[in-house]
């Protein structure tokens, strides 16, 4: 048996007005990006949350991890990571969606991350210390693609991966397992290994002190 005319066109308004009843209720969410907008269901955790590190690398509280369990969603489709309630792109990790707006406030050093004396919001922020002077003045800070700026060094051919879309910036340095990636200017090995430029210029500064290759001349 056909369809009667403008069956098509009904079936489609149909759908639309019960995908945004749908959406409407909350039981299908959006992806936050713009550029995305893929939709997908919430899923409840009932199990207890994993134990996550936060940027400063100690572990999260529960409430944190909670709230990591309950709001942090990837996008199956674009990969970009963002909190369900307050659609923040990235996830604030470590911070509940209160905390992060009153973060917001605050403007702290790009690099060693100590509160500055004014307010606002700028990437780019840096404090009057010597070293993160230094740091700002290798970097190179081009705006990207996402919006977040580029963690590389100046003048380099091409920019380095955002480390904040990729979940990269509050992983430690693995040559001085002090500072994470974000804390100073990096580059990207071919191997895709990432690493601050400036413990890869020491390593290359000191060299071996024997055929054995190994960074304990580092130390």
């Amino acid at each position: 048996m056909s369809d009667w005319p403008g069956c098509d066109h009904e079936k489609e308004s149909l759908t639309r007005a019960y995908l945004d009843r749908l959406l409407q209720d909350q039981t299908l969410f959006r992806c936050v990006n713009p550029a995305c907008k893929q939709i997908f269901e919430r899923m409840e955790e009932s199990h207890k949350p994993p134990e996550r590190i936060a940027p400063d690398g100690q572990l999260l509280s529960e409430k944190h991890a909670l709230h990591l369990q309950k709001c942090r969603y990837r996008c199956s489709s674009c990969r970009e990571n963002f909190c369900l309630d307050c659609k923040t792109m990235p996830y604030h990790t470590g911070k509940t969606c209160e905390e992060h707006k009153e973060s917001l406030a605050k403007v702290r050093c790009k690099y060693c991350n100590t509160v500055l004396p004014w307010r606002g919001s700028s990437q780019e922020a840096v404090c009057t210390s010597e070293d993160c002077i230094r740091r700002k003045n290798k970097a190179c800070g081009k705006r990207l693609t996402c919006g977040h700026n580029c963690d590389g060094i100046a003048r380099e051919k091409r920019c380095l991966p955002c480390l904040t879309c990729n979940d990269k910036g509050a992983e430690f340095c693995n040559l001085c397992w002090i500072e994470d990636l974000r804390a100073a200017p990096c580059v990207q090995l071919r191997c895709g290994h990432i690493f601050h430029w400036h413990c890869i210029s020491k390593r290359l500064e000191l060299r071996w002190t024997s055929s054995k290759i190994s960074f304990t001349f580092a130390k």
